[in-house]
C-alpha cells in the first residue's frame, strides 16, 4: 500500500485587496524575523495576527481569506515530492496545487524584543512586483504584546479593505468545498399573461 502525504493544508481567514472587479484576494502572513531575548516572538506575532485577522470585523466585512504561508509552503513541497516520486506515493491522494489560494498581498517585516518592550515594522506588499502596498509599525510593552496584535490586524484590514467599495459579492468558496444552487430564476411575466387569457 503507498503511503500518503499528510494534509498540511493551509489556515484560511480574511482580508482583501478590493479592486474595481470586486475581486476578493488573499494575503498571506509570513513568519516575522525576530531579533533581541525574546527572537521566537516574530514567529509567536504573526500566529497571532493571522487569528486577529480571522476575527476582524473590518476583514469579514470584506469577505477576504487570508493565507498561513509557512502551512502554505509545507503543501508546497508534499505536492513536489509527490509529482518526483509517482511509485511511492500514491497519486491520487496527493495534494494538489488547485487547492491553494494564490495571495494577492503578503506580509513579512522585523520584530525586535527588549526584555520588557516589543517593536514591529511589517510591510504587505504585492507578491507579483514586490511593491509596498501597506503596512504597520509601532512598539509596545512587553504585556500588551497582545493588543498590539489586534491594532496591527485593524491597521492592515484599513488599508486592504478601501473605504466606498461594494463588498457585497459572495465570499470565496474554500477549496473543495460543494458549490452553492444556482438561483431560481422568476417566471416570465409574458407566460402568466398568456395562461390568464387562456383561462
Amino acid at each position: 500500500m503507498k503511503p500518503t502525504l499528510p494534509g498540511a493544508l493551509i489556515v484560511l481567514c480574511a482580508v482583501l485587496l478590493p479592486t474595481a472587479a470586486l475581486a476578493q484576494p488573499a494575503i498571506g502572513v509570513n513568519a516575522f524575523r525576530g531579533t533581541g531575548p525574546n527572537s521566537q516572538m516574530g514567529k509567536g506575532l504573526a500566529d497571532m495576527l493571522v487569528s486577529d485577522l480571522f476575527t476582524n470585523k473590518t476583514f469579514q466585512k470584506c469577505h477576504g481569506t487570508v493565507v498561513e504561508m509557512m502551512k502554505r509552503d509545507l503543501v508546497l513541497k508534499e505536492i513536489k515530492l509527490c509529482r518526483e516520486h509517482p511509485s511511492e506515493f500514491d497519486q491520487s491522494r496527493c495534494p494538489s496545487e488547485g487547492m491553494l489560494i494564490d495571495p494577492t498581498a503578503v506580509v513579512d517585516g522585523t520584530v525586535v524584543t527588549t526584555e520588557d518592550s516589543i517593536a514591529w515594522s511589517l510591510q504587505m506588499r504585492d507578491p507579483a512586483t514586490g511593491k509596498v502596498i501597506g503596512g504597520s509599525k509601532g512598539s509596545a510593552s512587553g504585556d500588551d504584546v497582545f493588543k498590539a496584535s489586534e491594532k496591527i490586524a485593524e491597521q492592515l484590514a484599513r488599508q486592504a479593505c478601501r473605504e466606498g467599495m461594494d463588498y457585497t459579492s459572495t465570499p470565496r468558496t474554500p477549496p473543495g468545498a460543494p458549490k452553492p444552487p444556482a438561483p431560481s430564476l422568476p417566471p416570465s411575466p409574458n407566460k402568466s399573461i398568456l395562461n390568464n387569457l387562456r383561462s
